[in-house]
């Protein structure tokens, strides 16, 4: 190529470039310089060792893993086992409560009775002072209505 068709033309320009990075082994296809092609598909000097050492931190990584698997299955089953405690204590708690608020209502309904019984006793004793009280409570009840 002349020296003016290669500055005319961008084309000729990357082709000729391409060219010369072929022949220097700058690009794929070129042969590399440098390289022994005798020693092509060989293994690296002390690439065994760094295979060992691999294989070793693999093992390690390994032995962690499951370490820390067996850890996370241990703590799994203690949660589940101290979930069935509370859970069984809860229980316990709610019928022991139940149990409370039974025994409660039961003796609120005895003490209403034991009222009832003394209120309908001293009304028959005397039923005079019992329409003077209801009277009583009648007017004062009036008043507060009134005051509305």
């Amino acid at each position: 190529m002349s020296e003016n068709r290669m500055e005319g033309s961008g084309a000729a320009a990357v082709g000729a470039h391409s060219k010369d990075a072929m022949q220097s082994g700058a690009m794929p296809g070129g042969r590399p310089q440098g390289v022994d092609p005798s020693a092509v598909g060989t293994k690296p000097g002390g690439s065994d060792d760094t295979m060992e050492k691999a294989r070793e931190m693999a093992g390690e990584a390994k032995g962690f893993a499951d370490d820390a698997a067996g850890r996370a299955r241990g703590l799994a089953d203690e949660a589940r086992e101290r979930v069935g405690e509370y859970g069984a204590q809860a229980s316990q708690m709610a019928r022991q409560a139940g149990d409370s608020l039974t025994e409660a209502g039961s003796q609120a309904y005895r003490q209403s009775q034991q009222a009832a019984d003394y209120l309908n006793d001293r009304v028959r004793e005397e039923p005079l002072l019992a329409l003077l009280g209801a009277g009583a409570v009648g007017f004062a009840l009036g008043l507060l209505i009134a005051r509305r």
